[in-house]
């Protein structure tokens, strides 16, 4: 498996600590440690889904993988989101 080399350096080069501690302190991310959390997010996803290619020969089943299985099972989403209607989640879901 090859992974973005940009993606790799940039995760490498972060100082995790630091800004959990801004946010422990603040109660969130703020201003750019908020923008670089998008980064971070929008890498892992990305180094996520090529892990997810990799071993999904090698799984039995892919739907185990956290990302298809939570997100496509309403009872799931219903159990950490429940502010919002069934109703609510299908129409986010199927939007």
């Amino acid at each position: 498996m090859r992974l973005d080399k940009e993606i790799v350096d940039f995760l490498a080069d972060i100082d995790f600590e630091s800004i959990l501690e801004e946010a422990a302190e603040n109660g969130a991310p703020q201003g750019k440690n908020k923008e670089l959390f998008r980064d971070i997010l929008r890498c892992s996803l990305a180094t996520s889904a090529k892990i997810e290619g990799v071993l999904k020969e090698e799984l039995k089943n892919n739907t185990d993988f956290f990302r298809n299985d939570f997100y496509r099972s309403l009872p799931k989403l219903k159990k950490f989101l429940p502010r919002y209607s069934e109703e609510q989640i299908r129409k986010t879901m199927f939007e």
